[in-house]
């Protein structure tokens, strides 16, 4: 299932005990992003605990062939943020107990 910014910020003010408006919701998400954008700038890596990790990751270049076409295409080797889950929050997801 994808989710978009405005469903995780409906989500947010749906758990917000203090009841925020939906454009400030809106306005909080967008700080976290970009706080976690600056320290990915920053150091490479964001850890929260029990709950994972946003890290960058380095993809090499590889060839691929066009499905329409089969003609074999070069893809640039590119920079991408990974986000790979805690043990914790991973069982949890799983129904086992940690």
């Amino acid at each position: 299932m994808k989710m978009n910014k405005g469903d995780f910020t409906k989500i947010y003010r749906k758990m917000d005990r203090t009841k925020v408006s939906l454009k400030e919701a809106a306005k909080d998400i967008n700080v976290l992003l970009e706080t976690i954008k600056e320290g990915l700038k920053i150091s490479g890596k964001v850890s929260f605990a029990k709950r994972g990790i946003f890290e960058v990751v380095d993809k090499k270049a590889r060839n691929i062939a066009n499905p329409s076409t089969w003609e074999i295409m070069r893809i640039k080797p590119q920079r991408t943020v990974r986000f790979r889950t805690s043990k914790p929050l991973k069982w949890k997801e799983e129904g086992k107990s940690w």
